[in-house]
């Protein structure tokens, strides 16, 4: 008897069984809502969107178990704590947000099938805006929203095989914009997967599948790294990493997976070189160069001002083999090259905007703003970026943390935002207040960068997305500020606010719970 009491005790059995239950009940509850209105609507289909909720709450809650013996049995580092959360949550995530149904990922996805096309000897249409797909994808219509149907749709296809020949393709329409033609490089996993499904003969949803799986796998293991190399601020980056709003990216096709978890491995190696009392080795300073090439030559440049956090680093720490200037000029030159060569078509569209000439939106007929009516109507554009900070401010924080998934079209309530804010709070309190922080100087260097980031997002949305006469700024959207969080938040870590014990491995259990809520509310929101 003592012997099971002591097994019940090491292996944290008892609460460990209340949360499964907590969660199981809460999962059951959740499954049955509005049934008759939905199995009304899609008669025995709808078999298969209840099996597939229960594919998706086990393995939630089986993700939560896993992190809860490594947290509380294993007492393993915040690292490999998640790791395992973020493969987990990737490989969730994928199941929750139905192929297609992440924000622009078809426009991703037939940008990747171009490539894969080209490298398999299919070609293409010679039309511009249509692609040719497999024949077995092409027929499941899934639709560009997370949707009971779309539900029912992967369900009931998710292992089904390429119907007859390898070369059985057809033609699907799909609108492809990117300024960088270099961008192929962020989709590399991806098209080795869409490769892979192919050449296992695949049916539509497991290739789209194995493309997400090799995103989110590269995404996990460059973040892996960061998180290992960066010697503060670890639970504060590893929460950023998690975020639902991450998540949800890293479990799609799309550039942000790849380009985000480069520039969270860009701050790790800065952080490391800021607070590492050893000389910074020559493939460290290799790596940060890179990487601020890398953070230049995508997204329109809009990351470039994080190339200042390098100015925090002390000269000393460059040694004598390596210059502090060279380095750092270095990092700066190469970033605004690559950026003239892979990004040449802004400056041709901003200088257009700055001569007033007539600006055509991608997305509208409408007249798009203009740099010139900026300054001719100045009335009229401050008022445009009050509403966008006062009356806008607010969702773009909730769509950074955990709301507006899928096209934007769900909204999840306050309250996963509200317990993410909390855990980011929690996570900058100082672990026995021996955590090292920013002096003056290196918080104004930090705030300056996410400033001027911030500054470029919200004019390149203004003059490339919001058409004349909108009250507010078009386009921004809050995933675009994740890669800022550390910078902007880190600043604030004190030696006043101090907590006894390192709560990191609790905070990352915490996340996973709460993207287990973030679901249940994603779910809801399409039963209704």
């Amino acid at each position: 008897m003592d012997k099971i009491k002591n097994i019940i005790r090491k292996y944290k059995l008892i609460p460990c069984a209340v949360m499964v239950f907590v969660l199981a009940v809460t999962a059951y509850f959740v499954k049955w809502y509005r049934y008759g209105d939905i199995a009304g609507k899609y008669g025995g289909d709808v078999i298969f969107f209840y099996r597939y909720y229960d594919i998706i709450a086990v393995a939630f809650i089986a993700a939560a178990v896993l992190i809860f013996f490594l947290v509380f049995v294993k007492k393993s580092q915040i690292h490999r704590i998640y790791l395992a959360a973020c493969i987990a949550l990737g490989i969730i995530f994928s199941l929750v947000i139905t192929p297609g149904a992440g924000a622009d990922e078809s426009n991703h996805l037939y940008h990747v099938v171009g490539y894969v096309n080209g490298i398999t000897g299919v070609g293409d249409t010679g039309q511009e805006g249509t692609y040719y797909v497999r024949r077995s994808y092409a027929e499941l219509e899934l639709g560009q929203d997370i949707s009971v149907e779309n539900y029912i749709k992967t369900a009931k296809n998710f292992f089904s095989l390429s119907k007859g020949d390898a070369n059985d393709m057809v033609e699907i329409e799909s609108d492809v914009y990117n300024y960088s033609p270099a961008a192929v490089v962020l989709y590399l996993p991806a098209i080795l997967g869409i490769l892979a499904g192919r050449a296992l003969s695949l049916g539509g949803v497991l290739t789209y599948m194995l493309a997400r799986l090799f995103m989110a796998a590269v995404y996990s293991v460059l973040t892996y790294i960061a998180l290992k190399k960066i010697p503060v601020g670890k639970n504060v980056l590893a929460l950023i990493m998690l975020l639902p709003m991450m998540t949800s990216r890293v479990a799609c096709i799309s550039e942000d997976c790849v380009l985000y978890a480069v520039i969270f491995l860009y701050i790790a190696y800065v952080m490391n070189a800021v607070f590492s009392e050893r000389v910074i080795r020559p493939h460290e300073a290799a790596v940060m160069v890179c990487a601020g090439v890398f953070m230049a030559a995508f997204k329109g440049g809009i990351y470039i001002p994080l190339l200042l956090l390098m100015f925090l680093i002390p000269k000393q720490n460059f040694g004598n083999r390596m210059k502090y200037p060279a380095v750092v000029a270095c990092a700066v030159l190469l970033a605004v090259v690559v950026f003239g060569a892979v990004n040449y078509n802004i400056f041709i569209d901003v200088a257009a905007s700055g001569a007033g000439s007539e600006n055509e939106l991608m997305w509208t007929d409408s007249e798009g703003y203009t740099l010139r009516r900026m300054f001719t109507h100045p009335k009229e554009a401050a008022c445009m970026l009050f509403n966008t900070i006062f009356f806008m401010g607010g969702t773009h924080y909730s769509e950074m943390l955990a709301s507006g998934f899928g096209w934007l079209q769900i909204y999840t309530s306050a309250f996963p935002t509200a317990a993410f804010t909390v855990l980011l709070t929690l996570s900058l309190l100082n672990t026995e207040g021996k955590e090292i922080c920013f002096g003056g100087k290196q918080r104004a260097i930090s705030l300056i960068a996410v400033f001027l980031s911030i500054f470029i997002i919200v004019i390149s949305m203004w003059i490339f997305w919001t058409p004349v006469g909108s009250s507010h700024i078009v386009g921004i959207q809050g995933r675009y500020f994740i890669p800022l969080l550390f910078a902007a938040l880190y600043p604030l870590k004190n030696r006043r606010c101090i907590i006894k014990k390192d709560i990191g491995g609790a905070l990352v259990l915490a996340a996973v719970l709460f993207h287990i809520v973030t679901f249940w509310e994603i779910y809801i929101r399409i039963a209704v």
